[in-house]
């Protein structure tokens, strides 16, 4: 079971070793290196990471003693708006790389170990209790998901751009891909997206992971907004039919539509005006 507190902290250990060993191996030039993240370098990854293990490790800590008020100095959860989170989200990157300097690969092994330690140490009882986080309220389970992705996925935007073929971890890709289909309209900055197409009526986009054995998703579209669910019997519009990484790596922002489409990782089917829509907005 992908969602259990023993699966998950297994995952949360194993991923923070797997990029803490592959970190103490690469070279002095490539922390310097541009990763994946848009105006990152590998350092500025490393140093998100670290700024945001001490948060969830109090985040969860705080929910296992029924505590969901914001911590000091913490806005109200759902207050941010999406672009000032994001600007957030990149200031103190960058800020905790500058301030740690050579300290930033010990801290990041430190906080790694704090966070395990908390998880490690919840009761049965504690998994479901909610949890403060500045963009909404969610049961501690999610936070320790959301850490698990964030390592697997920011450990595969450092390698990526010094192994270009380095793949994300299979061990954790139940999780990530949980995540993507829960939360792409998110990622992709989908909000406000309404294709042209039949007013009124919703637009559902499906995709199909094959023979994966990994349930796919559907992108559905209506007049008051965009969600993401499990495929469904409904027909859809649009059908993309890929693996499932490249449906994580897309529903991520990492990889655009186009480019999974050029190297065949992508292929589409039905209606080629709605899918033209879709790839065009997010780029």
């Amino acid at each position: 079971m992908l969602d259990t507190p023993a699966f998950l902290l297994n995952l949360v250990r194993l991923e923070s070793k797997r990029l803490d060993e592959y970190l103490v191996a690469i070279t002095p030039e490539a922390w310097s290196r541009q990763s994946a993240c848009d105006g990152w370098m590998v350092s500025d990854v490393v140093g998100h990471l670290v700024f945001w293990a001490e948060p969830y490790t109090n985040f969860i800590s705080r929910a296992a003693g029924d505590e969901i008020s914001p911590p000091e100095g913490w806005p109200a959860s759902g207050s941010l708006g999406w672009q000032p989170l994001m600007d957030f989200i990149s200031e103190t990157a960058i800020k905790c790389r500058e301030d740690l300097g050579e300290q930033l690969l010990p801290t990041f092994r430190s906080t790694n170990e704090r966070f395990a330690k908390v998880v490690e140490e919840l009761g049965p009882e504690d998994w479901d209790k909610p949890s403060y986080h500045p963009a909404a309220v969610g049961p501690v389970r999610t936070r320790v998901q959301a850490r698990i992705v964030e390592l697997a996925v920011h450990g595969w935007d450092i390698r990526s751009q010094l192994e270009p073929a380095a793949p994300l971890p299979e061990e954790s890709m139940p999780v990530v891909i949980d995540m993507v289909g829960r939360r792409a309209t998110a990622f992709l900055g989908l909000a406000d997206f309404r294709p042209g197409h039949q007013p009124g009526l919703p637009v559902r986009y499906r995709f199909d992971l094959g023979d994966s054995g990994v349930q796919g998703y559907d992108l559905v579209v209506e007049d008051d907004g965009c969600r993401m669910e499990p495929s469904s019997v409904e027909a859809s519009d649009v059908t993309f039919r890929c693996g499932p990484e490249t449906f994580a790596l897309t529903g991520l922002g990492r990889i655009k539509f186009k480019s999974a489409m050029a190297d065949g990782r992508l292929e589409v089917e039905g209606d080629q005006s709605l899918a033209a829509e879709l790839m065009e907005w997010t780029g």
